[in-house]
């Protein structure tokens, strides 16, 4: 299964480089915010996934961007192009 995730900047000031990444685990189902992921954006969006760890039940995840879909989905690692969780 993949879910999807959205990058959320910290605050609305134009010069301000901080905010996290929120998604839902596809396998524990947990709300989380990474903040490492936000730093990656612009490599995943150019199309190079992402690998790491789900801090709440260890499941190795990545995170891509999907071009026809037109956002960031977070799902197992070696799981790729599963149904997407609403």
């Amino acid at each position: 299964m993949r879910t999807q995730g959205y990058f959320i900047p910290h605050c609305d000031f134009e010069y301000c480089d901080l905010g996290a990444f929120t998604y839902i685990c596809p396998r524990c189902r947990r709300s989380m915010d990474d903040y490492e992921i936000w730093w990656k954006e612009d490599e995943i969006w150019k199309g190079q996934p992402f690998n790491f760890t789900c801090p709440s039940c260890q499941t190795d995840l990545m995170v891509s961007h999907d071009c026809e879909e037109y956002g960031y989905f977070v799902e197992e690692f070696g799981n790729i192009n599963t149904p997407l969780i609403d």
